[in-house]
């Protein structure tokens, strides 16, 4: 078993604690360079050597997952949640074993969301592929994307090995709790031992 496939382990899947196998897996920080899309790949390129696995990009402020993947930027998921274009159009399949990725899109404006439709997305997509893996920016008093936190089967923080503000990281707990998400645990990004802490 590969590092990142015995992290995925530790995170719940493919099973969760009671058994239900798990559908949405986020990933966000406290802060801005604490490797989250770099985690969120990685995961995913673990996870579709065995199963057909979708990375969605949704941070809209930075997003990279097309430039890493090589892949179109658009269109993307705010082009779907717009409805200007279908979810099946904005999916584009990487050359990594079974993985698909879909980019954030080139309209960036997160104000032309259509957010009552997160949750549709949500379950089409999930009829499609065994994981969806959604990498989000940063999690701020201010963020305007945590209501989509929601209906996420697991939320995870990722926090760089020695840059971990103990101030932002209380700070984004305390607003992600304040919103009613759950915190499924910390990844702890490139530290020396790898460590996973729940």
């Amino acid at each position: 078993m590969s590092y990142w496939q015995s992290v995925l382990a530790q995170m719940g899947w493919p099973a969760g604690a009671d058994d239900r196998p798990l559908q949405s897996i986020a990933l966000t920080s406290c802060g801005h360079g604490h490797g989250v899309s770099t985690v969120a790949l990685n995961v995913a390129v673990a996870a579709s050597v065995t199963a057909d696995v979708l990375l969605i990009d949704a941070n809209f402020h930075r997003p990279s997952l097309a430039n890493l993947l090589q892949v179109p930027a658009s269109p993307g998921l705010i082009e779907a949640l717009a409805g200007s274009s279908p979810p099946i159009r904005s999916v584009n399949r990487s050359q990594s074993g079974r993985l698909s990725v879909l980019p954030v899109g080139t309209d960036t404006d997160f104000s032309q969301c259509h957010h009552e439709r997160l949750t549709p997305l949500l379950r089409t997509l999930a009829s499609d592929y065994d994981l969806l893996i959604w990498d989000f920016p940063p999690v701020t008093p201010d963020a305007d994307f945590l209501s989509w936190l929601l209906p996420m089967d697991r939320v995870f923080l990722v926090m760089q090995h020695g840059e971990i503000d103990a101030r932002a990281a209380q700070s984004g707990t305390t607003t992600l709790r304040r919103m009613g998400v759950d915190i499924s645990g910390v990844i702890v990004n490139q530290s020396r031992e790898r460590s996973m802490g729940f």
